[in-house]
């Protein structure tokens, strides 16, 4: 038994012994492919020239309802990446595997008031590469791409915190604190390096609830700070302050709901995510999202999504653009039992990224797709 399958069944053995039978057991899955082909010049993590990359994914997410009002889930998936250089290179070999198995305790302290929040992730994702195959990464963590996933593996970590809601009218509002250590692992095969995550402290507060008779809104700021990331117990990056600002506006439209969206992510310095450095970066996205009903189990979900990415030359420096993307498509959602749902996604993506060959004009046209299936089951 290797040792992802050994995390596996242990998990499984634990959800089906704690769960309150009395309760219904959530089983979220899906099969998602998507494919990004790139203009002539894009080059990226050291390849020269690449002309596309695509991603298959199957992540799962399991939720047991436990005994003294408590909630487990458990979650991971399998993933496949392939870049395709544009000179036929193929010293990058596809990169396949599962990805870390994370899980999530939530138990009520104080019912709908005090949450206390724990997590972990053990490491039974990929968190060591071959030299060649770390251009990879550094492709997936392209934020006006969007990847379904976006991190192979780790050292896995663990965590926990608080969270509290009180009313403020008509609505309500939320607190929250978590921190989170994660494992030290080595990233490069048969590279002398060992990589040591910085531990991160998150503050979370949000403000949600009904406006006038047709419409509800949410607004969250979240404030993460991360500490020094090492290599072999030497500093490469300093600590970093993120910021993220998120908004949104739910209406009823006739038989219909449309949700409108914002949110802003900021990296005020540089980050280390696996072996890509990431600078201090800026991520600005808005939506709309309509919910229309076409029979009586069947909805429609068009949606579009614009995301502009601006991005430091160095770690650190003025801000400069470093792509921009727009998303569209729609999902159909099938109910085919009383606690069964299919939905199938589809959308496209077009927009540009920079190459880093050419970083004063390397504006590298960007085009592509995200196809999938997903399943929801409450038994």
């Amino acid at each position: 038994m290797t040792r992802s399958t050994g995390v596996w069944f242990v998990i499984a053995m634990v959800l089906l012994h704690a769960a309150d039978a009395r309760a219904q057991v959530r089983v979220e899955s899906a099969v998602l492919y998507e494919s990004y082909s790139f203009g002539e010049g894009f080059a990226i993590g050291g390849v020269p020239s690449i002309s596309g990359v695509s991603q298959t994914s199957v992540p799962f997410t399991v939720t047991v309802p436990l005994r003294s009002r408590a909630n487990l889930t458990a979650s991971g998936g399998l993933v496949r990446v392939k870049l395709t250089p544009s000179t036929g290179d193929a010293t990058i070999q596809p990169l396949t595997g599962l990805t870390d198995t994370e899980f999530r305790l939530e138990a009520q302290l104080v019912p709908d008031r005090l949450l206390f929040i724990a997590t972990g992730a053990a490491p039974t994702g990929q968190g060591s590469l071959e030299a060649q195959q770390t251009a990879v990464l550094t492709v997936l963590v392209r934020d006006v791409l969007g990847f379904s996933t976006r991190s192979l593996g780790s050292g896995g970590h663990y965590g926990g915190g608080l969270a509290g809601a009180v009313k403020a009218g008509r609505m309500a509002l939320g607190l929250a604190g978590t921190y989170t250590q994660f494992g030290t692992y080595q990233p490069v095969v048969g590279a002398d390096r060992k990589l040591a995550p910085a531990g991160e402290l998150r503050f979370r507060a949000g403000l949600e609830g009904p406006v006038g008779s047709r419409g509800y809104i949410r607004v969250a700021g979240i404030y993460t700070r991360r500490g020094q990331d090492k290599i072999n117990g030497a500093a490469v990056v300093e600590g970093s302050n993120r910021f993220a600002t998120y908004f949104s506006y739910d209406g009823r439209i006739r038989n219909g709901t449309l949700v409108a969206y914002a949110y802003d992510l900021y990296r005020a310095g540089a980050g280390l995510e696996g072996v890509v450095i990431l600078p201090k970066a800026n991520l600005v996205a808005a939506g709309l999202q309509l919910t229309l009903p076409v029979a009586r189990n069947t909805r429609v979900v068009p949606r579009i999504e614009l995301r502009r990415s601006n991005q430091a030359a160095g770690t650190t420096g003025p801000l400069e653009k470093l792509g921009t993307s727009l998303r569209f498509g729609a999902n159909l959602r099938q109910r085919i039992a009383e606690h069964a749902a299919l939905v199938l996604e589809a959308n496209g993506l077009t927009g540009s990224v920079v190459s880093e060959i050419q970083p004063s004009n390397g504006n590298v046209s960007v085009s592509g797709y995200r196809l999938g299936v997903h399943l929801e089951v409450r038994r």
